[in-house]
């Protein structure tokens, strides 16, 4: 997680908090739930970085540590999710460098209280609206 969170830029995760808030608490229904596969590519289309970190990065460490164990000689069975079989089974045969994989990007200080800054602007504009839309309601 933290990997995935320092690679995103302020903007994103600004907006990857936005998008979490609105389908957690505006926009959820039970009527159509949306199916985990489809999630992470509709995620993936605004932040592909993410699902890069999320899916293909995950499905070549998985790759990795069960070739090990397969090149060791021991029996290996994997309980995986189905959304990481198809990517298992194409890394399998790859070379992978695994430190790459577990390289976290770090971000500076400023960057940082950039983004908490914009958290708090952005509920304390949150709730201004609220506090209107209810005032309006109520009066």
């Amino acid at each position: 997680m933290q990997r995935m969170w320092a690679m995103l830029s302020t903007l994103d995760r600004l907006a990857l908090c936005w998008l979490l808030f609105l389908v957690t608490f505006v926009m959820r229904n039970g009527k159509n739930p949306v199916s985990p596969d489809k999630s992470i590519r509709l995620l993936g289309r605004r932040f592909p970085g993410l699902r890069n970190a999320l899916v293909n990065e995950r499905d070549d460490y998985m790759a990795h540590v069960l070739r090990y164990f397969v090149d060791q000689g021991n029996p290996v069975v994997a309980v995986v999710g189905e959304a990481h079989v198809a990517g298992i089974c194409n890394s399998w045969e790859k070379d992978i460098d695994v430190q790459k994989l577990l390289w976290v990007p770090q971000r500076s200080r400023c960057a940082d209280l950039a983004f908490l800054s914009s958290i708090i602007t952005a509920v304390v504009i949150f709730a201004a609206i609220l506090a209107r839309i209810f005032s309006l309601l109520l009066f």
